[in-house]
């Protein structure tokens, strides 16, 4: 936790500094897809939500944990908007400067993985999405664990990531952990562990 603590500043100024600047941000809103229809890579959201909504006729809970201030994905669904739940430990210093910039984008929700089922009921949401921050947490492991925890029966948990961070930025700051494929296993490892995670979901999630 020491280690990721000394993260913080880091990142707070780099987002402070995408959004100080118009010009930046609005060039970065125009790389990213809020505003426009919900899309992941190599995972066909809209049929999946279409489905889920069918089967258990229900508004679907969706969040995005972990979220910097990106608001990278989409959040309509058939031109009609979706209630995302953008979820950030540091949401109380993003929200500052979201305020500053006066931009029209929903506010972050206080929250980390590690206890996501504290801030959500358990078995009770459809599709949680991490993208890039999975191996900024604290414990990587526990919180996929948590994120489970959260899911109904048939939900989606969504992971994409640059593979083994860690070692590319030298373990500085949040980067503790490398998320890496092997032979179709989702392995998560630093200098002193690793986890098997597809083996270790195995008895309960696939």
């Amino acid at each position: 936790m020491k280690q990721w603590l000394t993260g913080i500043s880091y990142e707070c100024a780099f987002w402070n500094s995408l959004y100080r600047n118009k010009e930046q941000r609005e060039g970065l809103f125009r790389c990213f897809y809020y505003g426009r229809e919900l899309s992941l890579h190599n995972f066909d959201a809209t049929s999946f939500l279409d489905e889920r909504s069918t089967k258990i006729h229900t508004d679907a809970i969706i969040l995005d944990v972990g979220c910097g201030m990106s608001y990278c994905t989409g959040n309509l669904l058939h031109g009609n908007p979706i209630d995302i739940h953008y979820i950030d430990p540091l949401a109380p210093f993003f929200n500052r400067i979201l305020q500053r910039s006066h931009v029209n984008c929903p506010p972050i929700e206080l929250g980390m993985i590690e206890f996501l089922s504290a801030f959500y009921p358990h078995h009770n949401v459809t599709l949680i999405m991490v993208q890039n921050a999975l191996d900024h947490c604290v414990n990587p492991m526990k919180g996929i664990c948590e994120a489970i925890d959260c899911l109904e029966t048939g939900g989606v948990l969504y992971l994409k990531h640059y593979p083994n961070e860690a070692v590319k930025e030298n373990y500085r700051g949040f980067h503790q952990f490398n998320i890496d494929e092997r032979e179709g296993n989702l392995i998560i490892w630093n200098r002193t562990e690793s986890h098997n995670i597809t083996e270790e979901l195995s008895p309960f999630a696939s």
